[in-house]
């Protein structure tokens, strides 16, 4: 965990982490193609229908896993963000019209709030759209379906700061795990890799003078919040 460490110790923590990662990586990538090339192969030519089930499920674990080695490659390859002036509001509204249909198919609620139409920002636009849906698949997923609640996405602007809110009314994280979730491979998820929300804090702190931060309480639901200073042209 990185909860009393300092900042010095925690960079250091996660180099070594990101080195893990780099490894593993490596190690993984020729046989899971291999793997998962010839398994693809297979499923078109096999006429058996037992068989085309088991290679269907090794198609299925193939993929899951190149995924992880997709996000292993996000969290240990530098990469320097393509800053350029951005209405982050848009981003917010594309990424609540994404799971829209989803919240609707599952009875939840989903709601958008912005005091202002337009706010710029400078970031990496591909990027910032990235931590945002991860945010709000989070949410999603924090949510039992038939159960109801709601999904919100506040946007507000003060003092030249934008903060964003993606909240849920879900089972809510403990206290004791509430930093622990942004450590590489830690989840709360049967089947989370524990990545995600640790590369949108390493998305986030690439952007300077950003933040990402979780309020939360068991049994009530959680709320991440993005705070992003405002690009110089933009109006107060």
């Amino acid at each position: 965990v990185f909860d009393d460490l300092s900042h010095l110790e925690k960079a250091q923590r996660m180099a070594a982490w990101r080195e893990v990662a780099r490894r593993i990586a490596h190690e993984i990538k020729n046989p899971l193609m291999a793997i998962g090339g010839f398994a693809r192969q297979l499923v078109k030519e096999s006429t058996d229908e037992k068989s085309l089930k088991k290679l269907s499920v090794i198609v299925s674990e193939v993929q899951r896993l190149e995924n992880l080695l997709k996000e292993m490659r996000d969290f240990y390859l530098p990469r320097t963000p393509d800053r350029q002036e951005i209405d982050v509001n848009e981003i917010l509204r594309s990424v609540h019209d994404l799971i829209r249909e989803e919240c609707r198919k599952t009875g939840i609620q989903v709601e958008f709030q912005a005091d202002r139409q337009e706010v710029f920002v400078e970031g990496d636009k591909v990027r910032l759209e990235q931590v945002l849906l991860n945010l709000a698949k989070n949410a999603l997923e924090s949510m039992e379906q038939g159960k109801g609640g709601k999904i919100s996405f506040d946007s507000r602007l003060k003092e030249g700061v934008v903060e964003i809110k993606i909240s849920d009314e879900g089972e809510g994280i403990p206290e004791e795990d509430q930093e622990k979730i942004f450590s590489p491979f830690y989840s709360t998820k049967k089947q989370g890799t524990g990545l995600g929300l640790s590369i949108c804090r390493r998305i986030i702190e690439d952007h300077p003078g950003c933040s990402l931060r979780l309020t939360s309480e068991k049994g009530k639901g959680s709320t991440f919040v993005l705070s992003m200073p405002v690009s110089k042209s933009q109006k107060s």
